[in-house]
């Protein structure tokens, strides 16, 4: 499927979703009227598989674009440490939705960078659903910024279930998922994209992980000279919003799905393509 195909599928997807949305709104308000908690569940289920929908639909669609050559929108020069700062609260109130703290460590320093920043939000919403969807009881989520030489870094680390290390050398190949092959229903494409995306803007992404013990994922980026934080704002345009159709809220409230984070004793599966 061409992106100008994937990209027309998606925007029909989400029309008509923005209309089961309207509905959902409708229902909640009469169960709430009813007081009947047993219809919120349902309703929670179905706006959660709504997420999925768009998740995976979304993700093709980005797919396509990088793959065909198509970066998006010209670089864009941001402060990531500081980007990641005004998001912060955002992405905590979502995570807490779902049982999952997340702690932040950003040094109050300039990290300058140019990156397509819209791209950005898609990315870094596929590495964080990654780490809330292969989540176990007591998981938690840091994100640490630092600057090392001329690069700026963000680290995500989980206490999540890991990654076995035959599995771990495949995970950014388009296609590829791991777990256990009929209790995930992605693509295989969030970690494929993070590559694509990070080669696109001359960066890179790292993996580390132990299975049963959890991951860690660093971005690094070239860091630009003579940057100036008051050149910058363009990141809290719109990126991480509150918007139910943000990148964010898709790639959260689709891992809110996760059928892992109840159990202790998850078993790796085999690889998926």
């Amino acid at each position: 499927m061409s992106y100008e195909e994937s990209s027309a599928l998606y925007g029909r997807i989400e029309s008509a979703i923005a209309e089961v949305f309207k509905s959902l709104d409708e229902s909640y308000e009469k169960a709430d009227i009813l007081d009947a908690s047993w219809a919120k569940v349902s309703l929670d289920s179905i706006s959660r598989s709504c997420y999925r929908i768009l998740r995976i639909t979304a993700n093709q669609a980005l797919y396509s674009r990088l793959k065909s050559g198509n970066l998006g929108n010209s670089p864009t020069k941001i402060d990531l440490f500081f980007a990641m700062d005004d998001w912060k609260d955002t992405i905590s109130y979502i995570t807490n939705k779902i049982g999952v703290p997340i702690t932040f460590d950003l040094p109050n320093c300039a990290s300058g960078v140019e990156l397509d920043d819209q791209d950005f939000g898609s990315i870094f919403a596929n590495i964080l659903h990654n780490s809330l969807y292969f989540t176990r009881p007591g998981n938690e989520i840091s994100v640490r910024g630092e600057i090392v030489s001329n690069f700026a870094t963000l680290k995500i680390t989980d206490k999540g279930m890991g990654i076995s290390d035959d599995l771990l050398p495949k995970v950014t190949l388009p296609f590829v998922s791991h777990g256990e092959g009929e209790r995930h229903e992605g693509m295989g494409l969030g970690l494929a994209l993070c590559d694509m995306f990070m080669r696109s803007q001359n960066g890179n992404i790292s993996i580390e992980s132990r299975l049963g013990e959890g991951t860690s994922m660093k971005l690094t980026f070239p860091r630009k000279t003579n940057f100036s934080r008051s050149l910058s704002l363009r990141q809290s345009s719109g990126l991480m919003t509150s918007d139910q159709f943000s990148p964010l809220y898709i790639g959260i409230l689709d891992a809110s799905l996760s059928p892992y984070a109840d159990r202790g004793d998850w078993v790796p599966g085999k690889v998926e393509t």
